[in-house]
């Protein structure tokens, strides 16, 4: 009986953490070519709010920071002008060491039919 009340001492201890800094890279590539894609406009949305915001370099890279709640399901977003937008939804259990996100833009040309 003593063990079980040392326990939940122990567990009742442990702080909960909440919200921790995450760092995802983020990599916007132009569709029709696989190039990367520079100065893409790149968003992460959560809860019905933008959690972070910032844009692409040259090789069309960026590192995204933001507060995250593990388990939680965010929306990352990449836009460009002349480019369709994409988005991908993203999540993980644990805080993770590494994260990468990939999206692809269409340009507008791609998204309509030949002329015949």
């Amino acid at each position: 009986m003593q063990t079980d009340s040392l326990w939940e001492g122990f567990a009742k201890s442990i702080p909960d953490k909440g919200a921790l800094e995450v760092l995802i890279r983020v990599q916007v590539f132009d569709n029709s070519d696989l190039s990367p894609l520079a100065e893409a406009a790149v968003e992460v949305y959560g809860n019905q709010s933008t959690l972070a915001s910032s844009k692409a370099g040259k090789d069309g890279v960026v590192m995204v920071t933001f507060l995250y709640h593990p388990g939680t399901w965010v929306i990352i977003t990449a836009t460009k002008q002349g480019f369709v937008t994409n988005s991908a939804p993203w999540h993980a259990s644990r805080i993770p060491l590494y994260a990468s996100v990939s999206l692809y833009l269409l340009p507008p040309a791609a998204c309509q039919p030949d002329p015949v």
